[in-house]
Parts: C-alpha cells; sequence; structure tokens
C-alpha cells in the first residue's frame, strides 16, 4: 500500500485482505445496478441486493445491517452501499462481556483454536508461474496425495503443474488469488511434516 495509507489510520497494511464486505451500487429509484460480492462467501449477490435494498428503504446513511456494518455513499454512477462483516468481532466481544458477566443473552460459541503442538505443518509451494485452479475447499481434511489444485499457463490454458498433498490432514490454509509465482505458500495442512 502506497506509503502506509493504512497504518496512518491505525490499520494494517493487511486490513484489506483479511476483512470481509460486500457492496451494491443502486439508482436514485434504488433499483440495483451492480453487486460486489467477490470479497465475501457468506453472501450471494441475491442477499447482497436485498441487504442493499432494505438499507436504501430505511434511508440510513450508516448503521448495522445484522452483522454487517454498513455505509451509504454517493457516487457518480448511482448510490453505493458497502456492508463490513462484523460477525466474528462481535460474537468475540459478547463472548468477553458474557465471561465477565456484563452480557446474559446466549451468546454464539467461540471455536477453540487449531494449534500444532507437535509442529507437523506441511507446505505446499508453486513450482512454476501461472494461474492456480483449486480443486478442493480451505479448512477441508486431505489425504495424502489428494489433488489439492493446479497451476495453469495463463496464455495457453496448459496445466504447468498438478499439485498435491504431502500429508493427511487439515487444510487450514489455501491460496485465494489466482494469480501465481514460483515459490509462492498455495496450501498448509496441519498432520504431517514433510
Amino acid at each position: 500500500m502506497e506509503d502506509g495509507v493504512f497504518r496512518k489510520r491505525g490499520f494494517s497494511d493487511e486490513t484489506p485482505y483479511e476483512s470481509r464486505f460486500f457492496s451494491v451500487l443502486l439508482d436514485e429509484a434504488g433499483r440495483v445496478l451492480n453487486t460486489d460480492t467477490g470479497k465475501i462467501a457468506a453472501v450471494d449477490q441475491t442477499a447482497a441486493a436485498e441487504y442493499a435494498q432494505e438499507v436504501w428503504r430505511s434511508g440510513q446513511n450508516r448503521g448495522f445491517w445484522e452483522e454487517y456494518r454498513f455505509i451509504r455513499s454517493t457516487e457518480a454512477g448511482g448510490i453505493r452501499i458497502i456492508f463490513l462483516d462484523c460477525g466474528r468481532s462481535i460474537t468475540g466481544i459478547l463472548s468477553l462481556m458474557a465471561s465477565l458477566g456484563m452480557w446474559t443473552a446466549p451468546v454464539m460459541p467461540v471455536a477453540p483454536p487449531i494449534v500444532s503442538s507437535d509442529g507437523c505443518v506441511s507446505f505446499v509451494n508453486a513450482p512454476c508461474p501461472g494461474i492456480f485452479i483449486p480443486a478442493v475447499a480451505h479448512a477441508s481434511h486431505v489425504e495424502q496425495g489428494q489433488k489439492l489444485g493446479a497451476v495453469v499457463d495463463p496464455l495457453t490454458g496448459e496445466v504447468c503443474e498438478t499439485l498435491t498433498s504431502p500429508a493427511e490432514g487439515l487444510l487450514f490454509t489455501l491460496w485465494e488469488y489466482p494469480v501465481v509465482y514460483e515459490g509462492s505458500l498455495i496450501a498448509r495442512i496441519l498432520g504431517g511434516g514433510v
């Protein structure tokens, strides 16, 4: 990020990569012109459009819609409503308050962290540059030798390399963006050091 623009505002340069959000562009009558759900898995385009239209009808410029913090802004093409997923933060705050006796309503249980006590973590790196096409879902259980995905030449579409799991275990890291470079970390598997 140029000159640490996020650090100047008290955020890490990694903030855009760890945040889950979506946005919807509406016209002046509240009709959906465009949805962008590329940075969130929990909301599809239909739900995004419904949330945005509800916010538009409410007339609020900012606030919460369920677990999403939203802000409404006017731009040349219409009205954009941006939603930031705050679900994990809200759950964490309410859980802390409950543990301190400050909150008595039910809270969603917090999942225990995944810890490697024996250091058995396997790494899969890209052997060549290209486009990574995953064949498995993040946070799934994989077997040794199971196909994790392929690195494809973007010009020819030919598979440069098929990537397989070096061990059986939990796939707790999986490359999210399509472009990879030689040596890019593609996956980490908890359960077998290789």
